[in-house]
């Protein structure tokens, strides 16, 4: 029997071992063994843990599961396989080296590699096995290799992604796996409908593939039925058409009780019953990629506008507040004030929170294929992953300048009534413009602090900080100052439930009343905002009401007269 280990990077649970191993029992002709290791980067002793693992189990074949992020490091363990284990066969698989010109880049480069599988592998890898192993001279398709001097590559050819049920009761070893993990990736369909030109998904395999929905809606029964904590989707689309997303909804809605599951939709699927169903599903949505609002940028990496959805973003933030936004710094087309103005549509369109990624160039793609086309004539400063630090567009002097905005529009999102209260006086700048007028090291430590999830609260002197810097900024109100308190008090409640703090208390949104935040988990903070009083009362160490003598965190502060902390 041959022996062929899979090597990932994934701290819990691989979809892809499973679905290559379950393609390999199906369709090899030679009788193969196939092992997986999880390749944890952040683990100390995971070298030697590997050297161990082949040592013991000496494979025909290593085949590495590569993206953006493990690739350097999988590359070099590749070196040193080959040092112990010369006959071992080495494979190279995975969307970073999917584009032809990575998978020649890499054989050129790295003697190490016999082989890159590019596009979807099952059936691809199931033909070099069997050439290896059996004899075979049939044309693989979706192979590179060297012939001689030269890299040669076949074609890859499009076969419709069909596989047998997988998650069953039946597969004992998967079933076992399962009771060890917490999270469970899994995908409905293959590929995107869109081409943006910085994506991987288009490149030679880029039409969008379903699977049978028969098998799919038996198998979300199934790991449901399991009680696995969290269920990532992670289709680019959910479903790949509405119909389809809305027919997983409602039986994910019949099916599901405990699991915790997210999706990624295509904004243009949402209408009400869409939303509906997520609801009754269980499931959250894990952001919207906006990317730039900026209509030259747009054109330029060919993606349809968001500003066309905005009924339908707006009906997905009354239904889930806490959605995030994507959007990507560095894209060609705009440059900083673009970027600038794209944060403030992103707040203007109701988003409580923004995820800013810094453009990445990969390999095989339109973008990196003529990159001083689409960034311009001049120095782009970029990671060894392709993360874009600088570009023409975006120069090194205006770095700073992206970081206070990036800060301010993580702060500012979470500010929702304080920017609507901002706005409505007329004569003060967008809540953004707003945030930069701070102190740059003040409002970096404030953006950090909101975005800490970790925490129940954000430092509670933080927050004073955070009021008293708008109120002088903007001039004090009653009206921003209880816009601020109900911001803040979101913003902390959010954060609280996310990590199951004890309980909550706030006053009526309506009046100008005392409001108070109670937050208990392990130790305990307790303020109360009197805004009648505009001030924080200082309360004193006191017990809870459990009498387990917890002690409390009290700051006093006199907020929003201009007079200094006491």
């Amino acid at each position: 029997m041959k022996r062929v280990l899979f090597v990932h990077a994934q701290r819990e649970f691989s979809l892809a071992y499973w679905v290559l191993r379950q393609a390999v029992q199906q369709y090899c002709v030679t009788d193969v063994a196939f092992f997986e290791h999880a390749y944890v980067l952040d683990d100390v002793d995971n070298q030697e843990t590997l050297r161990i693992r082949l040592a013991l189990l000496h494979p025909d074949v290593v085949l590495f599961s590569c993206q953006n992020w493990n690739l350097k490091a999988f590359l070099e363990v590749a070196g040193w396989v080959r040092h112990f284990w010369p006959a071992a066969t080495i494979v190279l698989g995975g969307p970073q080296v999917s584009s032809l010109l990575a998978a020649e880049t890499l054989l050129r480069t790295h003697q190490s590699i016999d082989f890159v599988v590019r596009g979807p592998g099952e059936i691809p890898l199931c033909g070099l096995l069997d050439t290896l192993f059996a004899g075979r001279s049939d044309n693989v398709s979706s192979l590179s290799y060297r012939d001689g001097d030269a890299v040669a590559h076949t074609a890859i050819v499009h076969t419709p992604w069909r596989r047998e049920r997988l998650f069953t009761w039946s597969n004992i070893e998967l079933v076992q796996r399962l009771r060890e993990v917490s999270q469970v990736s899994y995908e409905t369909t293959r590929g995107c409908s869109s081409r943006c030109i910085y994506c991987q998904y288009p490149s030679e395999n880029c039409d969008v593939e379903m699977l049978d929905e028969k098998l799919v809606l038996e198998e979300l029964t199934f790991l449901c039925s399991f009680h696995i904590p969290h269920l990532r989707i992670c289709d680019a689309h959910l479903g790949g058409t509405r119909e389809r997303a809305k027919t997983i909804l409602r039986h994910l809605a019949k099916v599901n009780r405990k699991t915790s599951i997210k999706i990624y939709p295509d904004i243009s699927h949402v209408d009400e019953e869409y939303l509906d169903l997520v609801r009754a599903s269980g499931a959250r949505i894990t952001s919207i990629g906006v990317q730039s609002t900026h209509t030259p940028i747009l054109k330029a990496i060919r993606r349809k506008s968001v500003q066309a959805f905005r009924r339908q973003i707006r009906m997905t933030l009354d239904a889930f507040p806490d959605t995030p936004a994507d959007v990507i710094l560095g894209l060609p087309g705009g440059g900083v004030d673009a970027f600038r103005q794209t944060l403030m549509d992103v707040r203007r369109l109701g988003f409580s929170w923004i995820n800013v990624f810094r453009l990445t160039v990969f390999p095989g793609t339109e973008l990196a294929t003529n990159v001083c086309h689409f960034l311009g004539e001049g120095p782009i400063g970029n990671t060894a992953t392709g993360v874009v630090l600088s570009s023409p567009e975006y120069p090194l002097e205006q770095q700073q300048e992206i970081a206070t905005l990036v800060a301010a529009a993580k702060l500012g999102t979470a500010l929702r009534h304080t920017a609507v209260e901002v706005a409505n006086r007329g004569n003060q700048p967008d809540i953004i413009r707003l945030l930069t007028q701070m102190d740059a090291a003040l409002l970096h430590r404030l953006a950090t602090e909101v975005e800490n999830l970790r925490t129940p609260v954000p430092l509670l002197e933080d927050i004073f900080v955070l009021s008293t810097a708008v109120v002088k900024l903007a001039g004090y109100t009653p009206a921003l100052v209880t816009a601020l308190c109900f911001d803040i008090l979101t913003r902390a409640k959010w954060i609280c439930a996310r990590n199951k703090a004890t309980h909550f208390i706030w006053a009526n949104e309506d009046q100008l009343v005392p409001v108070s935040l109670v937050v208990a988990r392990g130790g305990g903070i307790l303020f109360s905002w009197e805004l009648e009083k505009q001030s924080i009362s200082t309360i004193g160490n006191e017990k809870d009401a459990s009498g387990n003598g917890e002690k409390y965190l009290f700051f006093d502060l006199d907020v929003f007269d201009g007079r200094e902390e006491k």
